[in-house]
């Protein structure tokens, strides 16, 4: 757990107060401001990861609350109410560790949410020059075809 009370401000004190001041604000920086409790002084656009409810947020432009990023540590998918009102933000990710999803956030419109998961929607190949089903390397394909493409480059 990480965090710098002289964050932003130029420490005062000894040579070596001031340097130790100054490597815990970095340290602080390093690590996201890691802590259960959000750090006291705060910037625009600032990260803080609690990592004990697994959460990334970020402070707001106008640095009057924090907003949801990523929840890293989920055992079920989002769900509707996992929306703005508790903080959550478009392009927030959301993690369910118990089944190996992840998902996205495309809408936070509180008690209506939108969350898109990741690979949910169908994409990769799915043919390829008017062949279908598993899509092989440079090897599927029958010699003649294979010479016929090599010679047209």
């Amino acid at each position: 757990m990480t965090q710098s009370p002289n964050l932003g401000a130029v420490p005062t004190g000894s040579g070596a107060q001031v340097r130790q001041d100054f490597n815990l604000a970095d340290a602080a920086l390093a690590s996201e401001h890691e802590d259960e409790f959000a750090p006291s002084i705060t910037y625009p656009f600032m990260r803080w990861r609690n990592d004990t409810d697994q959460l990334v947020s970020r402070r707001n432009a106008a640095n009057t609350a924090w907003e949801i990023v990523e929840n890293y540590g989920a055992t079920t998918d989002p769900t509707v109410d996992d929306d703005a009102g508790a903080g959550y933000v478009p392009g927030a990710m959301w993690i369910n560790t118990a089944d190996s999803r992840v998902f996205f956030c495309a809408d936070p419109t509180t008690g209506a949410a939108v969350w898109t998961q990741a690979g949910g929607g169908g994409g990769g190949v799915a043919s390829a020059f008017g062949r279908t089903g598993a899509v092989l390397a440079l090897g599927d394909f029958p010699a003649p075809t294979r010479s016929a493409t090599a010679a047209a480059r």
